[in-house]
């Protein structure tokens, strides 16, 4: 298995996939506030993943890397916006069921504020409204701005890498901290919004930093594990205490902590980990991500309140199964096309 192929990152990332399920559709139960509190670092970690195979396993400089994370840009852009569209006709049929007129729908969607909120934080009406209710598509937007800036970036020395990292998340700390908000001129937001930090800036170039850092650096030689498993444990502990203490904000100070020592501890133990869990990071997690909220929307329209406390796992089991059946199609279509 080489570096770029990691058994224990894959299977932490099909984890995350299905918490992010758990923060739209809460479990109940013993460990229902562990669970919500935990699910908060799937979407940091996801950035953090996509950091850590920014380069492929390549050097900076190595020949058509820029080609090629260009590439994947139009892909990620393309996704984006297909994913977008989907939802899109969604909210459309949703809308016009429930009465509302099409230029109605069109002037909630499309106002201009809403494509200059898209553009610059990555909360906008037109990637989510009362049709399904979750904002979740910004990590979707957020990755354009993110692998822009991977690509940009590319030659950019390493600690002046790690100097941006350092000061957006801090940035990140104090705008879910500070005392006082105010609103942001232009885009008429708080500044104490969590749609003001939970975006491409504060969130999602910090965490890939940091996946970038982990890729080209050996923290292997930084010291053994153990020092990375008392990281995490304090982590949770320092996030457990925050959360008693202050309001649960999108990320704790300790959840940092927690999916930092995560990712790092993943390079200790490359070829461990549940191999099921790790099929499900590698190649369904995305589609998991993508089509959780229609799925889980979808369900409780037809359920109408019944099983309302298996409705999460009802979620799970059925975007798995579409998941896993999309992937089949795409393996379908590849062999078709070799």
């Amino acid at each position: 298995m080489t570096r770029t192929e990691n058994r224990f990152l894959y299977m932490l990332k099909g984890i995350a996939c299905l918490l992010v399920i758990t923060i739209h559709f809460p479990v109940n139960g013993r460990f229902s506030e562990w669970i919500s509190l935990l699910s908060r670092c799937a979407v940091p970690f996801f950035f953090m993943v996509a950091g850590r195979y920014a380069y492929s396993g390549r050097a900076a400089d190595a020949p058509g890397l820029r080609k090629k994370m260009l590439s994947r840009l139009g892909k990620i852009v393309c996704t984006a916006f297909g994913v977008l569209a989907v939802y899109t006709l969604y909210s459309f049929v949703y809308h016009r069921v429930q009465g509302m007129n099409v230029a109605a729908w069109v002037q909630m969607k499309y106002q201009p504020l809403e494509w200059l909120r898209l553009a610059a934080l990555n909360a906008s009406n037109i990637i989510w409204d009362s049709s399904y209710v979750f904002d979740f598509l910004w990590y979707l937007f957020a990755m354009i701005w993110v692998q822009l800036f991977l690509t940009v970036t590319l030659r950019w020395r390493s600690d002046l890498k790690n100097a941006v990292c350092v000061v957006l998340m801090s940035m990140l700390y104090l705008c879910q901290y500070m005392p006082f908000s105010a609103t942001v001129p232009v885009l008429r937001i708080f500044s104490g919004s969590t749609l003001f930090y939970r975006n491409w800036l504060f969130t999602g170039i910090p965490f890939a930093l940091v996946g970038v850092w982990i890729a080209q650096t050996d923290v292997r030689r930084a010291g053994g594990p153990l020092a990375w498993w008392a990281v995490a444990a304090c982590g949770v502990m320092l996030a457990v205490r925050e959360s008693k203490h202050f309001d649960l904000h999108d990320l704790p100070v300790g959840l940092i902590m927690l999916t930092i020592a995560l990712a790092v501890l993943a390079e200790y133990y490359p070829q461990r980990g549940s191999r099921v869990l790790a099929f499900v990071g590698k190649h369904l997690s995305a589609n998991v991500y993508y089509w959780h909220v229609l799925v889980g929307t979808m369900l409780k329209q037809l359920l109408d309140g019944k099983l309302a406390a298996w409705l999460p796992y009802l979620v799970m089991a059925c975007t798995l199964l579409l998941s896993l059946a999309l992937y089949g199609v795409k393996r379908w279509i590849h062999s078709r096309k070799t």
